[in-house]
């Protein structure tokens, strides 16, 4: 929880939160800066997500 909120206060876009359920499961658990709760989903479903295809083409840019 004091994770999250820090994440939240540095304006991380995409906070994935992995415990034992995920761990488990081979999931992720994947929220947005504006506390928006995407759910549990697989690694590549999130690689998908056109946000993040975006960022990895040029993180440095953000």
């Amino acid at each position: 929880s004091f994770r999250i909120k820090e994440a939240e206060k540095e304006k991380i876009p995409y906070i994935i939160v992995i415990g034992e359920r995920e761990k488990n499961n081979n999931t992720l658990n994947v929220r947005t800066r504006g506390r928006k709760v995407l759910g549990e989903m697989r690694k590549e479903e999130f690689l998908e997500i056109s946000e993040v295809k975006e960022f990895l083409k040029d993180p440095i840019g953000v």
